[in-house]
């Protein structure tokens, strides 16, 4: 091999790139309903500004989180964590309630 055809075949090598693991989106949120089995309804609140006024309101959407024992009840605060779909509607999971 030539000298060049050499330093081509590195250059490839070196090139890849390792992948990281993606991040898992967190939010906070109130338990607004806890009615199905393994599943609760989180609400979760967030502050907007308006484009062309700039004032700041608030906007909620609602969330169905899977909750393996059936631990958390209305009213509370939890942490949700993005992961796989569970079915149909839910694609987040209760991490931990907040004191």
């Amino acid at each position: 091999m030539t000298e060049k055809a050499k330093k081509a075949n590195t250059s490839l090598d070196n090139s890849k790139k390792t992948i990281s693991p993606k991040r898992k989106k967190q939010l906070k949120g109130v338990v607004v309903s806890d009615k199905g089995d393994k599943t609760v309804i989180v609400e979760v609140q967030r502050i907007k500004k308006h484009r062309l006024y700039r004032k700041r309101y608030r906007v909620h959407k609602k969330y169905k989180a899977h909750d393996q024992k059936n631990n958390y009840k209305t009213e509370d605060k939890v942490i949700i964590q993005e992961c796989r779909p569970i079915s149909r509607d839910k694609r987040w999971r209760v991490i931990s309630k907040i004191q």
